[in-house]
């Protein structure tokens, strides 16, 4: 622990010379937002705290407050690599807590956290846009969704049903984006259904486009569509993308859900049309990645115990203990920042 004492600022190990992580006192975190926000560090080491803190907090070595607290001191960065590590760590938060009666106040957090960096970048593509720049809009548009950003959603909605009316080409740096925004929101599931079915099968239709289709398509957020995606993937998607439907069906614990179930129900017939054991691996790891409680990790154990296949027995074991790792950061980490957030 470094910085008991310390009334200024001091960043050990500079622009990261060696593999170790650093952490400090509580006075010494709050020092260092200073350099972070006028940015008198370098990215690196900008980069680098975010990274250590939000590790040191999953680890229970920092609170998660004080690594939110500490996250605002970005709020005007403008470096892709700052923004990339930010989201990726904000989007593990999101999956522990997206079903609590409080998380629209993340929400909340995380709409004034982006509102700076998304007012700089806007929806515009300009013609000196680098592909840092084309990245970190992707990354923006991305987190302010996941923060049911009412003008993001919208402008979403407005880009979908233009390029469905129109036949336009969305761009591919929020492309996939505005798929996952309109279908999480729509109150037209089927007329989006319909749209994207018909754009996966066009013969224009490029194959990474194919699978951001497939994926958003499990994103509706009922029920019902989903099981309905699943049926229609197992008709039309290739063995080899098999996992995209169900992955995007169980993208959150709900989700998961769903595609838990449907998968202990078509057990025989998943295992029948797919001979090969590795499909139906990324099949069930695919549906129960986003499940979060002991409870859940205790069910697929149970339910596979005597189905277990060798070819995917380690990664489930893994997927597993991701489970209750999640479950144990949450029942830690909920009691504080709910406090803090309220």
């Amino acid at each position: 622990m470094f910085g008991s004492y310390i009334d200024s600022w001091v960043k050990v190990n500079a622009l990261q010379q060696g593999f170790y992580l650093v952490n400090y006192s509580s006075e010494l975190w709050k020092a260092l937002k200073g350099p972070v926000s006028t940015q008198e560090l370098d990215v690196v080491d900008r980069v680098a705290l975010l990274q250590a803190l939000f590790f040191l907090s999953r680890a229970g070595h920092v609170s998660i407050v004080d690594a939110l607290e500490f996250a605002q001191a970005y709020a005007l960065d403008t470096e892709y690599l700052v923004w990339k590590e930010l989201s990726d760590n904000l989007v593990q938060i999101v999956a522990l807590f997206d079903d609590q009666v409080w998380f629209p106040s993340f929400q909340a957090y995380i709409r004034r956290l982006y509102a700076p960096i998304m007012a700089r970048l806007t929806w515009t593509h300009l013609a000196t846009d680098s592909d840092l720049t084309k990245q970190l809009r992707r990354q923006v548009i991305g987190m302010l969704g996941r923060a049911n950003d009412d003008a993001v959603i919208a402008e979403a909605t407005r880009r979908f049903q233009q390029s469905m009316h129109q036949n336009t080409v969305l761009p591919s740096d929020f492309r996939a984006d505005v798929f996952r925004l309109h279908i999480t929101t729509t109150s037209e599931p089927e007329l989006a259904f319909a749209h994207l079915t018909q754009l996966y099968h066009a013969s224009s239709t490029e194959p990474d486009v194919k699978l951001e289709i497939v994926y958003a398509m499990g994103l509706f957020p009922q029920p019902l569509v989903k099981q309905r995606v699943l049926e229609w993937g197992l008709q039309n998607v290739r063995p080899q993308d098999i996992s995209m439907p169900f992955a995007g069906v169980a993208a959150t614990a709900a989700g998961a859900s769903v595609a838990w179930a449907y998968v202990q129900a078509n057990w025989d017939s998943l295992n029948a049309q797919y001979p090969n054991p590795r499909v139906v691996g990324r099949i069930l790891n695919a549906s129960i990645r986003a499940l979060k409680t002991d409870t859940d990790a205790t069910d697929v154990e149970t339910f596979l115990l005597p189905r277990q296949h060798a070819a995917y027995s380690r990664s489930v074991e893994e997927t597993l203990e991701s489970i209750r790792i999640k479950h144990a950061v949450a029942t830690r980490d909920a009691p504080r920042l709910r406090q803090w957030l309220e």
